[in-house]
C-alpha cells in the first residue's frame, strides 16, 4: 500500500463523499448447491466492495484483501503508516454491516502484540 494511492479527501473539502448503505439482503437464503454458494459469495463481495469504495478511495487492493479474509472466515490485522485510512476502512465496514465500531490501539512489546481499548475520553 503506497501513500500515493491514498486519498483522504483533504485536498478538496467539497468533494462529494457518498455514505455507504447498509447491506441487508446479500444472502437472503441458504444456497442449495456449491455453485449457488459461490455465486452468492461473489455477489456479496461485489455489493459490499461497492459500498466500501464509496468512501475508501484508491485502496482497491486493501478492500479486496479484507473482503476475501472476512468472507472466508479469516481474520485481518491492518497495519500501516498514519493517514492510510485504516480506521476509516474498518468504521465504514461496520456501517455497511450495521455494526457498532470502537477503536482500539495496539502495543508491540518484545514480539507480543497487546490490544489496548481506547475509551471515549481518549479518542481524538
Amino acid at each position: 500500500m503506497s501513500e500515493d494511492s491514498v486519498s483522504d479527501h483533504s485536498e478538496d473539502p467539497d468533494a462529494d463523499i457518498q455514505e455507504p448503505e447498509v447491506v441487508e439482503e446479500v444472502i437472503d437464503e441458504t444456497p442449495d448447491t456449491e455453485e449457488e454458494m459461490v455465486k452468492k459469495l461473489a455477489d456479496a463481495r461485489r455489493i459490499i466492495g461497492k459500498e466500501l469504495r464509496k468512501v475508501i478511495i484508491g485502496q482497491a487492493d486493501v478492500v479486496d484483501q479484507m473482503l476475501i479474509a472476512l468472507l472466508s472466515g479469516g481474520h485481518c490485522l491492518i497495519t500501516g503508516a498514519p493517514g492510510l485510512a485504516k480506521t476509516l476502512l474498518v468504521s465504514t465496514l461496520a456501517k455497511v454491516f450495521d455494526l457498532s465500531f470502537h477503536r482500539v490501539s495496539t502495543v508491540l512489546v518484545h514480539g507480543l502484540l497487546f490490544v489496548v481499548p481506547k475509551f471515549p475520553s481518549q479518542e481524538s
